[in-house]
């Protein structure tokens, strides 16, 4: 063991499992440790994690990945994070305990509220909101599947199928611009709110 640092150690926290992986300066795999997580069913259709498992099985799989490579913490020059993202949570902003399981973005119980809100305002809610938060004009494309429209565009650049990626914005076509509204005040307090508990909540343990 050495004080060098010489490895990112990447942190995969997924649906079906937490893992750890250690990666060196040539961006290979040195070793890896993974835990499978708990599902949790109280009804048909919801889907629940345990947020202390989350925590404890990361916690694990650090620790055992830095075994199983032989080196220490210190050698560690950062950490890479990818999580469920859609999953949802809530802490207790004085312990940092979590107040219930986590709400998967698997679980199906506000599927109903959500097909309503989609049917009355097609989306302008949440395009909206982007516009406030950020506080720049967002586009809704008229082709909106996107992630397909994306690799196609992908694969068209790689071979030369588009020339540039100019080519390709400035023939895009758009549904709807979407500027900043009466909202933007308020979203913009709420994201600074947002960014303030996210600073917090790193030192909490301190």
């Amino acid at each position: 063991m050495n004080n060098q640092k010489s490895y990112i150690l990447a942190l995969d926290l997924g649906t079906t499992g937490n893992r750890a992986i250690l990666f060196n300066k040539e961006g290979e795999i040195v070793n890896s440790a993974y835990k499978e997580l708990t599902q949790y069913y109280p009804q048909p259709g919801w889907l629940e994690h345990d947020p202390r498992e989350i925590w404890q099985d990361t916690c694990w799989a650090m620790q055992t990945v830095l075994q199983k490579a032989g080196i220490s913490a210190k050698e560690i020059s950062a950490i890479g994070l990818t999580v469920q993202r859609e999953t949802c949570l809530l802490w207790d902003k004085t312990t940092g305990r979590p107040l219930y399981n986590a709400i998967v973005w698997q679980d199906r119980r506000t599927a109903n509220l959500c097909d309503r809100i989609k049917q009355q305002c097609q989306n302008n809610f949440l395009m909206q909101f982007q516009a406030d938060v950020l506080g720049i004009p967002v586009e809704r494309p008229a082709i909106l599947d996107a992630s397909a429209q994306g690799a196609a565009f992908a694969a068209g650049l790689a071979v030369g199928f588009w020339p540039d990626y100019t080519t390709i914005t400035a023939s895009r076509q758009v549904d709807r611009t979407f500027h900043p509204g009466e909202g933007v005040t308020q979203a913009q307090a709420n994201f600074k709110m947002w960014q303030k508990a996210v600073e917090r909540a790193k030192h909490w343990t301190e």
